[in-house]
């Protein structure tokens, strides 16, 4: 499968497990009449909140799905955990509480053939825009390179340096999430 059939994969297994909602595939977050940068990611589940707040409706949201973020969140910690034991592991009510006035309910970017540099502004989409932001990198070498940068982020909380926090940024393996949604959606 290429990234973009993964893409479109995602979008119809999140159309299943989302059925109240649109979800959208390579969808940017229009701010025209702002003038500013508008990222597109490669998977949004919205509702969409461009110009207003969705707070309460996604707090619902995280209710409603706490069992399928939650299952994401464990195979985040258990990736965290297993590259550097000094990051510290992430909680649902971390999550649920970081990013309460995101433009969407879950922002997902696949990550393949891209610097390093680009890698952090596509870690800072997801985790900016969605409440639940999930970084996918398409393969091992980006995984890893993925980790660096959030025990990197890390290390410059820890000594008190300028940082970024990514407290609701999930990094799920492709085959991870594969796996996942296919059990999740035969629940």
């Amino acid at each position: 499968m290429t990234p973009k059939e993964y893409q479109n994969y995602l979008k119809e297994k999140f159309i299943e497990i989302f059925p109240t909602v649109d979800v959208y595939a390579e969808k940017g977050l229009e701010t025209q009449q702002y003038n500013i940068y508008s990222p597109r990611l490669d998977v949004i589940v919205g509702p969409l909140a461009i110009d207003k707040r969705l707070i309460q409706e996604y707090d619902s949201m995280m209710e409603d799905y706490r069992n399928f973020i939650d299952g994401l969140i464990r195979i985040h910690n258990r990736n965290v955990s297993e590259f550097d034991s000094s990051i510290p592991t992430l909680r649902f009510e971390e999550v649920r509480n970081f990013n309460e006035n995101s433009r969407c309910f879950i922002s997902i970017e696949i990550e393949n053939n891209i610097s390093r540099k680009h890698l952090i502004g596509g870690a800072i989409n997801a985790s900016g825009l969605g409440r639940v932001g999930i970084f996918l990198p398409w393969s091992d070498d980006k995984f890893q390179a993925m980790l660096k940068l959030v025990a990197y982020f890390n290390f410059l909380k820890r000594v008190k340096n300028n940082s970024y926090e990514l407290r609701n940024l999930l990094i799920v393996k492709r085959e991870q999430m594969t796996d996942f949604i296919s059990d999740y959606s035969t629940e």
